[in-house]
């Protein structure tokens, strides 16, 4: 189970509202994405301050990106992580099963 799922099921838990942010598709990414900031961050075993020292953006920023106070899309992660010379990658699953097929 991904941390976006391990922690949108304590949100859950915790705030039933937070099903209507999970069952958004659009906001269900975002929070994903923002997830993938917090890990990224943890990865390094750094504070948001050391981090936003290294990418150049306030810590309050960061904060807010992490909390869902700011949409997180691709391209804003990407900015930060090739700010330390990393790079996005994107996989897509698709379940034969679900496909659709076009004549």
């Amino acid at each position: 189970m991904s941390t976006a799922n391990r922690l949108a099921e304590q949100l859950k838990e915790k705030n039933p509202a937070f099903q209507e942010v999970w069952d958004d598709p659009e906001r269900k990414r975002e929070f994903e994405l923002s997830c993938k900031l917090v890990e990224l961050r943890s990865r390094l075993q750094m504070t948001q301050q050391e981090f936003a020292d290294c990418v150049g953006v306030k810590q309050s920023y960061l904060s807010r990106l992490e909390n869902g106070e700011v949409n997180m899309t691709i391209g804003k992660l990407e900015n930060l992580v090739q700010k330390l010379g990393g790079h996005v990658t994107i996989d897509i699953d698709i379940d034969e099963d679900q496909w659709i097929r076009h004549p």
